[in-house]
C-alpha cells in the first residue's frame, strides 16, 4: 500500500512485511525477499486494472493469485498467457459478499482483540461529503466516518 497509515494499520493487526510503494519496487523486494522464487500466495485487494496485471509477476511458479478487489464494470486486464499456462499460475477471483463472509467480518468486528477503532482514520460531517469523498479517492485514510 501507498497509504502510511495503512501500511501502519497493516503491521498493528499482524503483517510481518509490508510493501510499500510502486508496484515494480514491491515486486523487486517480494523476489528478494523470496530469494528469486516469488510468492506462494499473492493477494490483490486494490480493484485497479494494473494492479490486477501485475500480480501474477509476484507470484512463484504453480502460485496462487487471488483477485479479490473488484474492477469497474467494463475493464479489461491483460495477463502474459505463457507464464500463466507453463508457470502452473493459479487465478481465482472470488465475490466476497456472501452470508458467511459478512459474519466471519462482523464477528471480527467486534472481537475486542481487533482494534477496528483503528480502522477509522476520519470523521466528516454529512456537509463536507464532498470534501471525504476527494479524500478517498486520493487513497488518504482508512476508513471515514461520515456523521450528520
Amino acid at each position: 500500500g501507498r497509504s502510511p497509515e495503512r501500511v501502519r494499520f497493516a503491521t498493528l493487526v499482524g503483517a510481518s512485511r509490508v510493501l510499500a510503494g510502486d508496484l515494480p519496487s514491491a515486486r523487486r523486494a517480494v523476489l528478494e525477499a523470496t530469494k528469486g522464487r516469488g510468492a506462494d500466495l499473492v493477494i490483490e485487494c486494490t480493484g485497479q486494472v494494473e494492479v490486477w496485471e501485475q500480480a501474477p509477476g509476484f507470484a512463484r511458479r504453480g502460485g496462487t493469485v487471488v483477485l479479490f478487489g473488484g474492477c469497474a464494470a467494463g475493464t479489461v486486464a491483460r495477463f502474459e498467457t505463457h507464464r500463466l499456462h507453463y508457470d502452473q499460475l493459479r487465478l481465482h477471483s472470488p465475490f466476497h459478499f456472501t452470508p458467511r463472509a459478512v459474519r466471519q467480518a462482523y464477528e471480527l468486528l467486534c472481537d475486542p482483540s481487533f482494534p477496528a477503532e483503528r480502522l477509522v482514520t476520519g470523521r466528516f460531517p454529512l456537509s463536507a461529503l464532498p470534501e471525504a469523498l476527494e479524500a478517498h479517492h486520493r487513497g488518504q485514510g482508512i476508513k471515514f466516518a461520515i456523521e450528520p
